[in-house]
């Protein structure tokens, strides 16, 4: 994955842009599908494409883990692989 820009975190944290934009940005920044940064990240697919179409509000929280996700996205999905690697054996 490409390493985040100060501009994309900027992005990210700005007021002004929208969030169903922010969403589309940083998903197109990693070069993903809504399907590859679904499984990516452990947020359902319709969920991204309702926040890309504005059919859905992104909340504070979900903000903040895409803010996450910008800065750290390998450790992202490596704690998201571990823990899918642990419930497995179960």
């Amino acid at each position: 994955m490409p390493a985040p820009s100060k501009r994309l975190n900027l992005l990210l944290a700005s007021k002004r842009m929208p969030g169903r934009k922010k969403v589309r940005l940083l998903r197109r920044f990693f070069r993903m599908t809504a399907a590859q940064f679904s499984d990516s990240f452990r947020i359902p697919e319709q969920t991204i494409l309702d926040w890309e179409t504005g059919t859905t509000r992104l909340r504070r929280e979900h903000l903040s883990y895409l803010r996450v996700i910008a800065g750290m996205p390998e450790e992202v999905c490596r704690i998201h692989r571990s823990r899918t690697v642990g419930r497995s054996g179960q």
